[in-house]
């Protein structure tokens, strides 16, 4: 797969930490990328129709292409790419990258810059790991 963006930034972490808030302000300025969970296995239909993949969720999804129009959409004019990713999503979604022509790379930043391209990473945590606990089960 080759290299779809220059630059790019990856929001990880855990449900609750704000990372929907986080994602919402830096989308606001259309400056810093679009930041959504686009590889969250249970919305990658959901996206693939409203991105104009497919037209309807019996369709079959072709991997390069959803990851191009990806790229694109979550892309501001500036070239930034950005992407929220959770904790469980991370190695399903670089296992999907090397199925589909990722590269022979053995770590997985080196998969994850073969097609998002230069990346820098935010890890988002709330300091009080009970109040994130409490927050889940509400």
């Amino acid at each position: 797969m080759k290299m779809l963006s220059k630059n790019s930034y990856i929001i990880c972490g855990t449900p609750r930490t704000g990372s929907s808030l986080l994602c919402s302000l830096l989308k606001s300025t259309n400056l810093a990328g679009y930041p959504e969970s686009y590889f969250r296995q249970q919305d990658i239909v959901k996206w693939a129709v409203q991105l104009g993949v497919i037209d309807g969720i019996d369709k079959i999804i072709e991997p390069k292409e959803y990851v191009a129009v990806v790229v694109r959409a979550g892309s501001t004019d500036n070239g930034i790419f950005a992407l929220r990713v959770m904790w469980g999503t991370l190695h399903e979604m670089i296992q999907n990258f090397l199925k589909v022509g990722g590269p022979d790379a053995k770590a997985d930043y080196e998969v994850l810059s073969s097609v998002f391209g230069q990346t820098k990473f935010i890890h988002l945590q709330r300091s009080i790991a009970v109040a994130q606990a409490i927050s889940l089960r509400q």
